[in-house]
């Protein structure tokens, strides 16, 4: 996903579970890393949708973290899962 929002010229925010993978993804394409694990997450990444207004999120764990991303969303925007981890529901 990252070469192909590199190549558009996208801003591509990313998400990881605790802080080892956050120097890797901006040297990848993330123009922002964004720990789920951080007591700030919902706060900071709230900040950062409202500012680049994504239309998109494409979710390879889809969990309730990814559904309290996407309702953070603007209206018309897609959710668009592509792998499960876990066994938890995540309510449509």
């Amino acid at each position: 996903m990252c070469g192909l929002a590199k190549g558009k010229g996208l801003e591509l925010i990313g998400t990881v579970r605790g802080d080892g993978s956050n120097d890797e993804l901006p040297a990848l394409c993330a123009t922002h890393v964004l720990n789920t694990e951080d007591g700030e997450f919902v706060l900071r990444a709230r900040e950062i949708i409202r500012d680049l207004k994504p239309k998109v999120v494409l979710d390879a764990v889809t969990d309730q973290t990814a559904e309290r991303t996407f309702l953070s969303m603007p209206f018309g925007s897609r959710w668009i899962a592509y792998g499960k981890l876990g066994d938890q529901v995540v309510p449509r």
